[in-house]
């Protein structure tokens, strides 16, 4: 079971409101992807991978960079 059917169906449904509703003020269709990059700029946010977070233990940051959830 991944990730995102571990959610209840309440908060899936809530999230993709959200996704939607981003989407739409990023001018993204409905069906394409939502590019994390773009809205962590509109919300001021910083994107980080696991190699760059500090006191992570190396095989912590292998498991993480191999993990698609």
């Amino acid at each position: 079971m991944s990730l995102i059917q571990s959610l209840s169906p309440e908060l899936r449904q809530r999230c993709e409101a959200i996704a939607t509703e981003q989407r739409s003020l990023l001018r993204v269709r409905s069906f394409e992807p939502l590019p994390a990059d773009t809205l962590a700029a509109k919300l001021g946010a910083t994107l980080f991978t696991p190699d760059q977070l500090p006191n992570l233990e190396a095989e912590q940051v292998a498991v993480l960079l191999a993990s698609d959830g």
